[in-house]
């Protein structure tokens, strides 16, 4: 909306061409269980939506935001408080991908890698948490890669 000084009902529409980009609005999730790992995106699990620019995540429809509270990865600048934003719909994962994995009823941050045995992955922490970093692809399932974090100080 633009307004000229002076003038008395004066608010027009700005133009399409104007300094307002795109966004999309990305819901914040509050947890996830085993119970609603397959609905996420409940409307009993989010918290907010946040604007964000259509630049930063241009897929923003297929992602979600999650406030993480695990410091897995905190030799990687991810800590506890950061907001990370997941892209749901990945084609494939490239080695040293962040994704967040659902394994044992618990959701898990990790850095992923593919190993030469077939049908085995390979998920890193920082701090070896689980005693465990081979995983049967048939026992993790794999919920989102990360695309985003913001930090609040």
């Amino acid at each position: 909306i633009k307004r000229e000084l002076g003038m008395a009902r004066s608010i027009q529409l700005v133009s399409n061409n104007s300094f307002y980009v795109d966004h999309s609005y990305i819901p914040e999730i509050k947890k996830i269980t085993a119970r609603n790992v397959n609905d996420l995106l409940n409307i009993y699990n989010i918290v907010a939506y946040h604007p964000v620019s259509k630049t930063f995540v241009p897929s923003g429809d297929n992602c979600f935001i999650m406030k993480w509270d695990d410091d897995s990865l905190s030799e990687s600048d991810i800590k506890r408080g950061d907001f990370l934003v997941f892209n749901r719909s990945f084609e494939s994962l490239e080695d040293g991908s962040v994704v967040l994995a659902m394994y044992d009823g618990r959701a898990y941050l990790r850095r992923f890698a593919k190993t030469s045995d077939k049908g085995v992955i390979r998920l890193e922490a920082d701090f070896n948490v689980l005693d465990k970093e081979l995983f049967d692809e048939k026992e993790v399932t794999i919920l989102g890669r990360l695309v985003g974090k913001y930090t609040v100080y």
